[in-house]
């Protein structure tokens, strides 16, 4: 938008404003006839229309107006007010021959009003001309004068400007501001929203587009089934929704309607549940599938939104005053700069004011100085400010950094709320304060929205890994960092030392708290010293801490001096001569290791100096307070005074970090607990056990002893907690006597079912609790880089992650099992070795993931040579001698892939023979009868207890869960495989005529004949009135004849003909079809004996009942349920252990076999709907755009120009040949670095956010690489261009990926085979070369966060390409160099998900192999009617187009293109015009 443009819609907006009204833009290219407009409670509209007219007003700008004012009234019919703006004052030269310009602009207005009238319309015209501007920018309003300075005054609020006042601020941040170091944290979110990002506002288009798609498919599988109550009830909540989604943005002044998306999101989850138990209560199950699955994904698109809006960045999205609160050096200061350089980078008004740069005098004129403005008053800064923002399309943001710096309290404590109110009075700016956490009750804060910056906290790992990384060091190789290790400042300091020391990690041994610390003060030392050049050897910088803190004991609180002390007693250690660049203090506040704080005396407010980190200090203090006790007589020391005073129990809380510090340094010093030499009540005390509970992570572990360990359990008995997540806390530490091995050895003398009464059910409500120990060693383990680990730390965390395998937490064991796989993929002797320790654990939950972890690690691909280990072990412990494998389907899927793999890398080891390992897959047959008496005994409670009652047909584990496991699997047996249900029954047809009497053949006969009238019946009865009981009948007589048949058979006779022909028989019959599927084997008697197996695993109700009907179990129809029964844990081994009896035992057929019978593969092909993990896919989401708009990135270079508004407009878009987005630049792209791609497959699609609800234009396309014979191209090129190629599904160019990530490419190895496909027109063999790997969140793998696609090279493509997978957590293709040749770019950066191949590699290979690639670019272009529920008969045309490029001279040129325009009908366009 133009400047002059920009300029009326400001003044614009603040023109007639009234209670109910909105004020909209309508944005650049669409303003139909308007730039903007208000409406108002009552429906009318006033509009303004700016003209930039400067060089005359002759009938040309008359045409212009008319044809704006013409465009404005047939877009906004309730408009009563157009006003018109020009930069000019209109001339009044009347001479009598000619129109003067006044003259000529009243008589088209008056004009224009008559004509509006005969339509029927009342409408006025008001003309804001240059004078009318100049008195709207003259009124004694700030809003108005602020905007006069911003437009006209010789101080410009531009981009350059901001950045200039910027970067004064920047530098007197000094090191707090370290960009170079800069690691993103969530908090950075909440700033985004507050300055209302325009990358936020644009997300609720996105959202509704998702619900539209997803209600048009539910709305459409629900509808044939007669439910069309609940398609309206669903599609009336949806609209609502909607048309708030989709309704026009708000503007920067108003409120989002977080509330009403909130509500109406719940409604429309309250209707699908509503139709879900409706389509459940009237249609079956395998009929009702679709429609159960595309409810389901409505309910995740409107979770998704419910979920989003709960996030912390939405709800500031409405604040416009934020205060950021935290320790001294978490990072306050950086977070306001990086988040203010970010927002200049994208030319987006930003102010940072140092509170420490101000008196006490009034802010405002001092910030006004600063900033160079000190001519003009603070109202005309702040509606310039307002204006500045307004016209970036975001919200000003002024951060005041450090409220309690300097003069802070004092200037701030009487003057904030008035600061704050004045800033309130202009809509677009918005207020970030931060401020030390010691300092929040000093200052009027009270009612500001305020977060807490933790800084790395509970990212600890994650963010000081990349910090670290950053600077080239390693992070410690421990799941638990100390909690300072969560400050950037103590972090940065220890950075400093290692580099000053030439070290690339810290040391090793650091264990412990009070040894990190003495690290960290010999690091700050060492700092201070080189700074001051101070002799080392003297250790001045040590020794001035040291009486600083004796000093504090002495005179001052024993946490701190006063200001004046603690510089005297730094000036007697160093002699500053009054510089402060020769300062101690000064040094030492720099390095933040002190820090100046401010305390409220009844005198008044006084400075204080103090340690920074508050546990640094208590542990200095504890080591003086451990210096007075007496080694002979540890419990009088303790119990007398000074002592006795911190023990108090009404003193205790007082000292609480003293008393922590004790709680480590105790026993580190004495070898006892301090609840060994306190009072026996001193357990009671919730400061003690708090300060006893926070030590055992920190402390040495020689000091974590048996006594340590009773005291844990006597702790957890008092207060009703599980002692196994203290115990956590240490299982990963090498010298710790009760780390992993030890809960390995409590463990595994328990039973099965006594252990997970304790163990599993802990695992299970912990639920991953935030920076609780189950979560930190998943997190840890799975982001770690295996091979930096200990090789003793990484057994301790491998062993017990193995142990979290056991939960029916599915979250925790889906997620331990992907951080196993991590951890365990580097080293895979440990894997071997794992393998070995638990191959006797009586829990097949543990065996079958921890084989599926072993299968992830070896298919990582990382440690090839280890394999040899893993499949020895595999051999060692399940096939090899008498050894058998898992009577447990997954298990061996996982134990046969591992084998497998090693084969294919060639360290299969020597005595391992992969086909006696087959052959070992055999189990005892038939199932053990369980009769419905022996079920009695689970009917204690009438319907009985959770195991019998979902196991029934009708339950959710007996309904759902065991039909997706047992389907296929015929009642025939194995024997059978490779014979036709055809052929079994023509044998049996003959031995039965062999051997049969003349009245049983001639009761066959009159059975065929039966069969055969009913096949033959006339028009089959069902569309002809007099025939349409002709079905009934003569089914009827087939069913007669067949028990007249049955009775003339003898019992042997009779059971052949049961257990096979006769439904047989039946079933070809009624389907016409002799080549019809086995009838498959009775779910009855599986259900009934996984009860009984159940139960006698170990489940009972006395161990179980109250956690499996407990609060912690997930029952929402829908989700990822999370937290299943411990019940559901003993089904699911039951039901494995079934199937693969069955399996062993059944022939296998499916409806696609025609009636062939198979035996049963491990592999892809036989987990089908079993699996429920892939254990090689290491990430958890992706960056791709999925069904959003798709960006503009590097590998989609561009996106098409989609008008919006104005019907014919839409139209005559669409029936113009451009915006195809189809060039050669959409296929040879060029990453960053320069490196040149070729995409070989993308999707894309383009619509504008918030029009689906109106006539809009949509647009998308495909990119396709098919290859063919060298030399072909150009005859595959001619075909391809014979008839649109937008369905790509019909050119079999891609398929979907049936393997597991690590198995792509070995286990579905293939070469590439070059075919016709004459039903398409292409008579020139090709083929095509992509896969794409689909993972679904909220399903079953709960350890991924959302679902994604990734684009692979198909299994034939690896092979022609000779690519290998990278590993699970980077699954990008890579040569035999390691050199990357094939990614999916939306795995890291938010686009189109693609597949991008390395250009010159890729054709190099393909003239190798004698091929060249040939690309398809094809797609639509459409105008819609606004999707109404369900959708309109409104359609404005589509042009469908296909281009085709080949490689021609080594360079990709168009072939050709074809396009065909698909005109609307006129009932179609009629719709569209209705609509609008």
């Amino acid at each position: 938008m133009g400047g002059f443009e920009e300029l009326c819609c400001q003044l614009a907006a603040l023109e007639a404003l009234a209670e109910g009204s909105r004020f909209i833009r309508k944005g650049p290219g669409a303003d139909q006839g308007l730039e903007c407009y208000r409406t108002y409670a009552d429906g009318r509209e006033v509009g303004w229309q700016a003209k930039y007219f400067m060089n005359g007003f002759d009938s040309d700008q008359i045409r212009d107006l008319a044809d704006s004012l013409q465009r404005a009234m047939a877009a906004h019919p309730q408009l009563k007010r157009f006003i018109v703006c020009l930069p000019i004052d209109l001339q009044d030269n009347r001479s009598g021959r000619k129109l003067s310009q006044v003259q000529r602009y009243e008589k088209w207005r008056d004009e224009s009003i008559k004509t509006a009238a005969t339509q029927g319309r009342i409408l006025e015209i008001e003309l804001w001309s240059a004078s009318s501007i100049t008195e709207r920018l003259g009124r004694d309003t700030p809003a108005y004068s602020g905007r006069a300075r911003y437009w006209f005054d010789t101080v410009r609020f531009s981009s350059a400007w901001f950045c200039e006042k910027f970067e004064v601020p920047r530098r007197n941040l000094g090191e707090r501001y370290s960009p170079e170091s800069h690691v993103d944290l969530p908090i950075q979110q909440a700033l985004q929203a507050l300055s209302r990002a325009p990358e936020l506002l644009i997300e609720p288009a996105a959202w509704a587009a998702e619900v539209t798609y997803r209600l048009d498919g539910a709305a459409r599988t629900l509808a044939p089934h007669g439910l069309t109550f609940a398609v309206d009830r669903i599609k009336h909540a949806c609209e609502l929704l909607l048309d708030t989604l989709t309704g026009s943005p708000a503007t920067l002044d108003v409120d989002l309607p977080l509330d009403a998306w909130a509500t109406l999101s719940a409604a429309v989850i309250q209707s699908i549940w509503s139709a879900l138990t409706e389509l459940q209560d009237k249609v079956a199950e395998k009929d009702g599938a679709s429609a159960r699955r595309d409810l389901f994904d409505l309910y995740s698109s409107v979770d998704h939104i419910r979920r989003e809006l709960a996030n912390m960045h939405w709800r500031l999205a409405n604040k416009r005053e934020l205060v950021i609160s935290g320790q001294a050096g978490i990072g306050k200061s950086h977070l306001v700069a990086d988040f203010g350089a970010k927002q200049l980078e994208l030319a987006r008004p930003f102010v940072l004011v140092l509170t420490g740069t101000l008196t006490e005098a009034d802010p405002w004129e001092q910030i006004r100085g600063q900033l160079d403005l000190a001519q003009i008053s603070t109202n005309e800064f702040l509606g310039a400010l307002d204006a500045a923002a307004e016209a970036a399309g975001c919200r000003a943001v002024l951060a005041i950094d450090a409220l309690n710096e300097r003069h802070g309290v004092d200037l701030w404590e009487t003057r904030l709320q008035g600061f704050i109110a004045q800033i309130q009075r202009f809509p677009r700016l918005v207020l970030v304060l931060t401020v030390r956490d010691t300092y929040l009750q000093y200052l009027p804060l009270k009612g500001l929205e305020h977060l807490v910056h933790h800084g790395f906290a509970g990212r600890a790992g994650a963010a000081a890994k990349a910090y670290l990384d950053r600077r080239g060091i390693a992070r410690p190789s421990s799941p638990n960092l100390a909690h300072e290790f969560e400050n950037p400042l103590f972090l940065r300091t220890c950075c400093v030392y290692l580099d000053a020391e030439n070290l690339k990690q810290l040391p090793k041994g650091l264990e412990g708290i009070t040894a990190i610390f003495n690290f960290y003060l010999s690091a700050v030392a060492n700092k201070v010293e080189n700074g001051l050049r101070l002799i080392p050897q003297q250790k001045i910088a040590r020794k001035a801490l040291d009486g600083f803190l004796d000093a504090c004991a002495k005179y001052g609180d024993f946490g701190s001096l006063t200001l004046d002390a603690a510089n005297e007693l730094f000036e007697r250690f160093y002699n500053s001569g009054g510089r402060v660049d020769r300062s101690l203090l000064s040094a030492f506040l720099s390095e933040g290791v002190l820090t100046q704080e401010a305390e409220r005396h009844e005198d008044g407010i006084v400075e204080t100096i103090r340690f920074t980190f508050e546990r640094l200090s208590d542990h200095l203090r504890a080591e003086r307070i451990i210096a007075q006790i007496e080694p002979a007589d540890l419990q009088g020391s303790i119990r007398q005074k000074p002592l006795a005073a911190y023990f108090c129990p009404n003193a205790s809380w007082r000292y609480a970090g003293v008393i922590e510090a004790l709680a480590v340094q105790f026993p580190e010093q004495f070898g006892y607990e301090l609840f060994d030499v306190l009072p026996k009540d001193a357990i009671d005390d919730p400061s003690l056990a708090d300060a006893f509970v926070n030590s055992l992570a920190w402390r040495a572990p020689k000091a974590f002893t048996q006594r340590t360990v009773d005291w844990v359990f006597t702790l957890c008995k008092l207060t009703d907690q599980s002692p196994y997540g203290l115990l956590l806390l240490v299982c990963t530490e090498l010298e710790n006597q009760f780390n992993a091995e030890w809960l390995h050895h409590g463990l595994w003398q328990r039973p099965m079912p006594q252990r997970d009464a304790v163990w599993s059910v802990f695992l299970a409500e912990d639920n991953l609790s935030e920076g609780g120990a189950v979560e930190s060693l998943i997190e840890w383990a799975w982001e770690v880089d295996a091979g930096e680990v200990d090789e003793q730390r990484l057994w301790l965390a491998a062993v017990t992650l193995t142990w979290f395998l056991s939960t029916s937490n599915r979250a925790v064991r889906d997620r331990a099992t992907k951080a196993l796989v991590n951890l365990l993929s580097a080293n895979l002797k440990v894997a071997a070795a794992l393998l070995d320790k638990f191959s006797l654990v009586d829990d097949p939950y543990i065996s079958e993931r921890l084989l599926a972890a072993c299968y992830g690690a070896v298919m990582q691909g990382i440690d090839r040579a280890g394999c040899t280990a893993v499949a020895s072990a595999v051999w060692r412990n399940y096939f090899a001698g008498e050894r058998t494998p898992p009577l447990h389907l997954l298990a061996r899927d996982y134990a046969l892939g591992a084998l497998l793999y090693a084969r294919t890398a060639g360290q299969l080891p020597p005595d391992a023979d992969i086909e006696v390992a087959k052959a070992k897959f055999t189990s005892p047959w038939p199932l053990e009868p369980v009769t419905d008496e022996d079920l009695e005994a689970y009917r204690k409670r009438g319907y009985g207890d959770s195991i019998f009652s979902s196991t029934e047909e009708h339950g959710d584990f007996g309904n759902y869960t065991l039909r997706a496991w047992l389907h296929d699997i015929m009642r025939l047996p194995r024997s059978l495989a490779g014979q036709t249900a055809r052929q079994l029954y023509e044998r049996w047809e003959t031995d039965f005529k062999v051997k049969a009497t003349a009245a049983q053949l001639h009761a066959y006969s009159a059975l065929l004949r039966a069969s055969l009238n009913y096949r033959q019946r006339p028009g089959r009865g069902w569309f002809i009135e007099k025939e349409k009981d002709q079905s009934p009948r003569l089914w009827k007589e087939l069913a007669q004849a067949n028990i007249v048949f049955k009775d003339q058979l003898a019992p042997e006779m009779l059971a052949e003909y049961c257990g096979f022909a006769e439904d047989h028989l039946l079933e070809a019959t009624r389907m016409d079809d002799d080549d019809r599927r086995p009838p498959e084997f009775d779910h009855a008697p599986i259900r009934r004996w996984i009860c009984a197996r159940a139960h006698t695993m170990g489940w009972t109700e006395e161990l179980f009942e109250r956690f499996d009907k407990g609060p912690h179990i997930d029952r929402e129809r829908m989700g990822k349920h999370r937290v299943e029964r411990i019940g559901k844990k003993y089904q699911h081994i039951a039901l494995a252990e079934a199937t693969a009896r069955l399996t062993d035992n059944l022939a296998i057929s499916s409806y696609e076999n025609d009636g062939k019978l198979r035996g049963f593969e491990y592999g892809p092909s036989g987990r089908d709907m079993k699996k429920d993990i892939d254990p090689s896919l290491l990430i958890r989401s992706t960056q791709e755009s999925n069904w959003a708009s798709t960006p503009v990135t590097w590998w989609t270079p561009s996106s098409p120009r989609l008008p919006f508004g104005d019907t014919e407009l839409l139209r005559s878009w669409v029936e113009v040949e451009s915006d195809l987005c189809n060039g050669p630049e959409e296929i040879e792209v060029a990453s960053s670095d320069s490196h040149q791609w070729f995409v070989v497959h993308s999707s894309r699609h383009w619509e504008v956010p918030g029009q689906r609800r109106r006539n809009h234009a949509e647009a998308w396309s495909r990119i396709t690489c098919l290859v063919t014979r060298l030399g072909a191209g150009t005859a595959l090129a001619t075909d391809l261009l014979s008839e649109q190629r937008t369905d790509a599904s019909r050119l079999s160019g891609e398929g979907q990926l049936e393997t597991f990530l690590g198995e792509h490419g070995w286990r579905d190895g293939k070469e590439i085979r070059l075919s016709k496909n004459t039903s398409i027109g292409i008579a020139t063999p090709y083929a095509g070369i992509v896969e794409y790997l689909s993972a679904e969140g909220n399903t079953e793998d709960n350890s991924l966060e959302e679902s994604f696609t990734l684009h692979l090279p198909s299994a034939a493509a690896m092979k022609l390409l000779d690519l290998r997978l990278r590993s699970g957590k980077r699954p990008e293709y890579v040569d035999a160099a390691g050199v990357l040749r094939w990614q999916d770019p939306s795995l890291h950066t938010r686009g189109a998900g693609a597949g991008v191949v390395s250009r010159d590699y890729f054709l190099e290979r393909l003239a190798r192999a004698g091929l060249e690639p040939v690309w398809i670019l094809a797609g639509e272009k459409n105008v819609y009617a606004g999707q109404g529920l369900g959708g309109g008969d409104g359609f404005g045309g589509r042009l469908h187009h296909t281009t085709v490029f080949t490689i021609d001279g080594g360079s990709l040129k168009p072939f050709g293109q074809k396009t065909d325009l698909l005109r609307p009908r006129k009932e179609q366009l009629e719709a569209l015009r209705e609509n609008r």
